[in-house]
């Protein structure tokens, strides 16, 4: 347990790859705070929204490693459902939230961002309303992304 707490020590950060990831973190983090705002969301959804976009493609670090690319449709390699596998079964979620009170939202939302269709069965309004947040700030930056990055 620890990888990411630690992750200087783990991932390569003149890793060109691994930076792209840092840097689309920072910025999905911003746009989900600035979703949250335009909503007028309270400052705990908002705090959630953020860790939620802090912990987004976790899983997208060890696929940059191990895949050297991002290449899901070549690799079978499925980034968020490893993303909730390492938080969640790695107990990896613990280094960076002390309370399960919002573990589902997290998993739920985390699961689902990079989904073409969000799949609402089962879930509650608030776990919907931060899978459409992390969808939609991480959507922004990918769009950004295509145009400008590796």
């Amino acid at each position: 347990m620890g990888m990411y707490k630690n992750a200087k020590k783990y991932f390569d950060l003149n890793n060109k790859m691994i930076m792209h990831k840092v840097n689309h973190t920072y910025r999905v983090v911003n746009n989900a705070k600035y979703i949250c705002e335009d909503m007028g969301l309270d400052d705990e959804n908002t705090d959630l929204a953020m860790v939620i976009a802090l912990l987004h493609d976790i899983g997208r670090f060890d696929q940059a490693k191990q895949m050297k690319t991002f290449r899901e449709d070549i690799t079978n390699y499925d980034h968020a459902t490893l993303g909730v596998k390492l938080l969640f079964e790695q107990n990896e979620i613990r280094n960076f939230i002390p309370t399960a009170k919002y573990d589902e939202i997290i998993r739920k939302a985390i699961g689902n961002h990079s989904k073409y269709i969000l799949d609402e069965s089962g879930m509650t309004d608030r776990e919907i309303l931060h899978a459409k947040i992390i969808r939609d700030a991480d959507k922004i930056d990918s769009f950004r992304a295509k145009t400008t990055d590796i």
